[in-house]
Formats: structure tokens, C-alpha cells, sequence
């Protein structure tokens, strides 16, 4: 009986911790629910199998590496560590502040004229609970806030640019599809045609 009560004990402790670790949205930093963030850019098309950037946060630690981010099948290059650096406390709870009280999801956004070029991946989390915003040929403002948070403790050479232009080429893209598809669902003006009097002949 002793040993039935211990598991009981033992499960119910299991399932307070769990929900103490995913809430299902992002919530307040802990050492109970660590701070975890990743941004990565993979090339796509020709781009594919580049070597492109792969910055990723766990606590306090920033680590800045180039490495394989798409690949068919398996990568075939050694990731390249470049920068470690400490992010402080207070740049991790503006950047929670981005995102606390939003469901544990993911969001995703695309510019449709651009078959190529880059995608942008970024996951933020708190315990298990995870945001994750994937970024076809565009970005969107939220990343670019945290960015320009975490410039600051980066290298001159590996700060972010700014890359809003590509929000409103993803919304003028999105403008113009729709445009085209209600100019096709119109359908064609009939052509009017004069009745011609017949030919009288002299």
C-alpha cells in the first residue's frame, strides 16, 4: 500500500511540475521556466545549403554561429561558432514582454511574388511554451524589436540591419495578387456592334 501511495505521490508532483512548465502561452521567466531564444536564416533556391547565420540565446548566453541552415537530406558543412557573449536580464524581459500572453503557436508570413531568396525562422520561449514565427521573404516587426535588443552585445560586424522594407513588399505582393484575382473575376465587357443597313444597290 506504502508503494502505491509513493507512485501517487511521485504522478501528482509529475503533473504540478508539468503545469508549472507549460502554461500553453509565454508567461514570466523563472528558474522553473527558462529563457530560450533562436533566429536562424536559410537560404532557399539557390541559396540552399549556404552557410547564413544562427544566433541563439539559452539563459543568459548568447551564442552567434554561421552554419547549414537548409539542406537536402543532411548538412554536409561544420557550423562555425563566431561570437559567445552574456545578454543581460533586463533585454530578456523586454523581449518576453513581446510576446507574454501569446499562445503557444506558430505564426507564419510570406512575401507570395518570391519563390527564392532567404527563410527566416525565430522561436522564442519560456519553459515549454513556444512562439515561433516563420518568415518567407519577409520579417515582420516583432523580430526586427528583438534584433535591435540584441545588437547591442553583438560585434560591430555581426549587428542586424534593419530589413522592415521587406514587410511592405510582402504587403504591396499580397496587394497586387489580390488586385489580379478580382481583375480576372470580372468578367470581359461585351463589345457593342451597330447594326449595318444592308447594301442597297442602285
Amino acid at each position: 500500500m506504502k508503494n502505491v501511495v509513493l507512485v501517487l505521490c511521485f504522478a501528482t508532483l509529475a503533473n504540478v511540475c508539468a503545469a508549472q512548465s507549460r502554461l500553453g502561452y509565454i508567461d514570466t521567466v523563472s528558474a522553473e521556466r527558462p529563457f530560450y531564444y533562436h533566429y536562424i536564416v536559410a537560404g532557399l533556391g539557390s541559396g540552399l545549403g549556404h552557410m547564413l547565420p544562427n544566433m541563439e540565446i539559452k539563459g543568459h548566453t548568447l551564442t552567434y554561429k554561421i552554419s547549414q541552415n537548409s539542406y537536402w537530406g543532411k548538412p554536409d558543412k561544420v557550423p562555425d561558432t563566431i561570437f559567445i557573449g552574456q545578454v543581460p536580464s533586463f533585454v530578456i524581459d523586454s523581449i518576453v514582454s513581446l510576446v507574454k500572453g501569446v499562445q503557444d503557436s506558430d505564426y507564419f508570413d510570406s512575401n507570395p511574388l518570391v519563390m527564392s531568396g532567404v527563410f527566416n525562422d525565430l522561436k522564442i520561449a519560456v519553459g515549454l511554451d513556444t512562439v515561433e514565427y516563420e518568415l518567407m521573404n519577409t520579417t515582420n516587426e516583432l523580430t526586427q524589436r528583438t534584433l535591435e535588443m540584441l545588437n547591442p552585445y553583438l560585434p560591430a560586424d555581426l549587428k542586424w540591419e534593419n530589413s522592415r522594407e521587406l514587410i511592405k513588399e510582402e504587403q504591396d505582393a499580397w496587394k497586387q495578387l489580390l488586385a489580379d484575382e478580382v481583375n480576372d473575376s470580372i468578367p470581359p465587357k461585351k463589345k457593342s456592334h451597330k447594326k449595318q443597313k444592308p447594301y442597297q444597290w442602285k
